[in-house]
């Protein structure tokens, strides 16, 4: 059954780390930013509030009239960042100006005396720092000092350790982007490395993949199960042969009474011995190659599977090792074109989405032979109420993972409050990989290129001792020669689309293994312009009211 492709591994880690590295940056960043800011503000008040009380100071011992005022205003081009200072004084009950100080190529600012208080304050602005500073004599208010000072340092800083950081950002990203680069390498050379030893396993019925050491902790699944699938086939070659020497056991036995009884049936029973012996000996034949045969296409067919994209992937890397050769002698010779350097850039790009594909697809792969025992160790058989079970599974189906338009889906269940004990996220995914199967193997395309509607029924009894699921679909069908080997793993009619045959040999796993039960297959196919004939597929499920 085809499947939407995902990320592959090396993706979604460097997706993952960047992200992290990224938003801890910015977090940094931010929040150091705002600790500058806060240093640099702190430090210009600090300076510009002691130079406003040191004038309030001079002001009120040597007084505000317009010889002192004008004198204490020297020598304030010392300091840079000031553009602006006042010395206001009281002349009766109102308040006049002393003397005005103005940076040079600074324009004078409006008179402030609406602006005062009693009390020293200070007030940041986008652009200037400005400060108020009361002239006391004899405990009375005499007059005001007020200095307006740029925030250009402060902004200077700022941006600064704005570039700083910035500059850090990029290189723990670049750092990131390297890590993942060589685990993307290592990744590709270990599913090269455990592609030989299957194929090696596959070639050798007596090999042991214990011997490997070298595997990585990610392959360990499928090592047991091809440990398993060796371990069954020693096993029931072992019991054919020891079926075979009972039943040879039984037949001497058996001709031993027979000749003892009467004589006149010897030459008859010499015959039946030679055609039962025959017999038996072709059977263990047949059942050796039955089972070898399966093994190995199993085996060979994961091999297959595996050493296509992986040798693809190592072409395209090969390939791309050549060019990135050939650039770097043209660039060390300095006679490197911008049309190279351009064709490079596209050929590089084509064999990494190449070798991507590929390896997604060998991921794809081995997530579909995890999945034979993953639900064997997650999924548990529990007591459930039959209909209320389906009636869970058809609101999930319709509402919250939805059908096509032209698709409809149907559920019948006649034994309401009937309880039985089975996994329920198995027989889930049965009928999920059921209904797929349907929707994009069974759909009819029309002459308009418009899907035709499509409807599937599933429909549950229950007999004493098994519950029977009748899966029907009204939709292609499938053709006769594949019909007696479509639960057998790597057989699809689509694998020009990417198809990898597992769909229906999953289905028959989880059904015969996990489920303890049995499937059985039948289908009509559709016939082009004879719409009058029935056509589709129907399977029928049979599974133990209560799981062993």
């Amino acid at each position: 059954m085809s499947r939407t492709r995902g990320w592959s591994l090396t993706n979604r880690l460097n997706m993952i780390v960047t992200s992290i590295v990224a938003l801890a940056m910015l977090l940094f960043l931010a929040l150091s930013t705002l600790l500058v800011s806060d240093s640099e503000r702190k430090s210009l008040l600090l300076q510009h509030e002691a130079l406003a009380q040191q004038l309030a100071m001079r002001a009120s011992s040597e007084g505000l009239n317009e010889q002192s005022a004008a004198a204490i205003l020297n020598g304030l081009t010392a300091y840079p960042l000031l553009h602006h200072m006042h010395l206001y004084r009281y002349t009766d009950v109102t308040m006049s100006t002393a003397a005005i100080y103005n940076a040079p190529g600074r324009a004078a600012v409006q008179s402030q005396v609406s602006n005062f208080s009693d009390t020293t304050s200070f007030r940041f602005s986008l652009d200037y720092l400005e400060i108020t500073q009361p002239v006391y004599r004899s405990n009375e208010i005499v007059g005001y000092v007020y200095l307006r000072a740029s925030l250009e340092q402060v902004k200077a800083a700022h941006r600064r350790h704005l570039l700083i950081s910035f500059a850090a950002l990029f290189l723990v990203l670049v750092s990131a982007s390297l890590g993942v680069r060589f685990f993307s390498k290592s990744l590709d050379s270990s599913l090269h490395r455990f592609s030989r030893i299957i194929a090696k396993s596959g070639q050798d019925s007596n090999y042991d993949i214990d011997h490997e050491r070298d595997i990585p902790d990610e392959f360990i699944d499928i090592k047991l199960q091809v440990q398993r699938l060796l371990e069954r086939y020693r096993h029931e070659r072992r019991y054919a042969e020891h079926s075979a020497d009972k039943a040879q056991k039984a037949n001497e036995q058996l001709n031993s009474e027979v000749r003892a009884r009467t004589q006149h049936l010897s030459e008859v029973n010499e015959k039946l011995t030679l055609a039962l012996n025959e017999l038996h000996r072709y059977q263990r034949k047949r059942l050796e190659q039955d089972k070898m045969a399966s093994f190995g296409d199993v085996v060979a067919g994961i091999a297959h599977e595996l050493n296509t994209p992986l040798g693809t992937s190592i072409t395209a890397a090969s390939l791309l090792h050549s060019k990135h050769e050939e650039l770097s002698m043209q660039f060390n010779n300095d006679r490197l074109s911008k049309v190279q350097l351009s064709r490079y850039v596209q050929d590089t790009e084509k064999q990494l989405e190449l070798m991507l594909r590929n390896l997604n697809r060998c991921s794809d792969l081995i997530r579909h032979f995890q999945q034979l025992s993953l639900l064997n160790r997650t999924d548990a058989a529990k007591k459930v109420m039959l209909c209320n079970f389906l009636e869970g599974f058809y609101l999930s189906i319709t509402e919250e993972r939805g059908l096509p338009g032209h698709a409809s889906l149907s559920m019948n269940c006649n034994q309401e409050g009937a309880i039985v004990e089975l996994r329920t996220v198995v027989l889930e995914q049965v009928l999920n990989e059921l209904i797929d199967n349907s929707l994009i193997h069974g759909s009819i395309k029309n002459s308009r290129l418009q899907y035709e509607p499509i409807n599937i029924s599933i429909n549950v009894d229950l007999a004493e001792e098994f519950v029977e699921i009748t899966y029907t679909d009204n939709g292609l069908g499938i053709a006769p020669e594949m019909r007696s080997k479509i639960f057998q793993p790597f057989v699809t009619s689509n694998r020009a689309k990417g198809d990898t045959g597992l769909g229906l040999f999953q289905v028959f796993n989880w059904v015969t293994q996990l489920l303890q039960g049995e499937i059985e297959c039948e289908s009509t196919p559709y016939i082009e312009g004879d719409e009058s004939t029935e056509h589709g597929t129907t399977f029928l499920i049979r599974i133990p009211r209560s799981l062993q």
